[in-house]
């Protein structure tokens, strides 16, 4: 899989991002923190439990947790 992300000059960044689900959102937020991205709290949506870092560019980033498969 390929995902490409260009630069925009448009000064609010939010209104587009990428959001990926993990296997397990708590070390994935950790991994993240000690790499030295900036990620917020956890929050749980109605979707379920997530959080959004930045990119690079400042782009918005959400990472939520995978859904248990049965």
């Amino acid at each position: 899989m390929v995902i490409e992300l260009y630069p925009n000059s448009e000064p609010d960044r939010d209104r587009t991002g990428v959001g990926f689900s993990v296997g397990n959102l708590e070390a994935t937020r950790t991994a993240l923190i000690t790499a030295g991205i900036a990620a917020k709290e956890t929050v749980e949506n109605p979707w379920g439990l997530s959080f959004v870092a930045r990119d690079p560019d400042g782009r918005r980033v959400e990472i939520s947790e995978a859904a248990a498969r049965c």
